[in-house]
């Protein structure tokens, strides 16, 4: 979404997370995972109604914390999102997202 000016506003909630007493094995252990709750309005150029455009997204994130090999520390991030143009409700999209940090 372009324009000339914007207004953004975004709320985000982190769930505790629920830990996991015994839950992998030898080399690999699962201790946690932490979820959250998103959402983001995005408007764009207010001043012109032709050119006015406003979108939202709202999504969730599952983060899980590995432990291999007795002490490398990493986590694994799964989350969805669903994104809407408000003005033009046909055009929705939706998007996967799967990333691994290590250390």
């Amino acid at each position: 979404a372009g324009g000339r000016s914007y207004a953004r506003a975004q709320v985000e909630g982190n769930l505790p997370p629920v830990r996991f007493r015994s839950l992998g094995w030898s080399s690999f252990d699962l201790n946690w995972m932490r979820p959250a709750l998103f959402t983001t309005v995005l408007g764009t150029d207010f001043e012109t109604d032709r050119l006015r455009e406003t979108r939202a997204n709202a999504g969730l994130q599952l983060d899980f914390k590995l432990v291999m090999f007795s002490n490398l520390s990493a986590t694994l991030s799964v989350g969805y999102a669903l994104a809407v143009d408000v003005d033009e409700t046909s055009r929705n999209s939706d998007e996967i997202m799967v990333s691994l940090k290590i250390l």
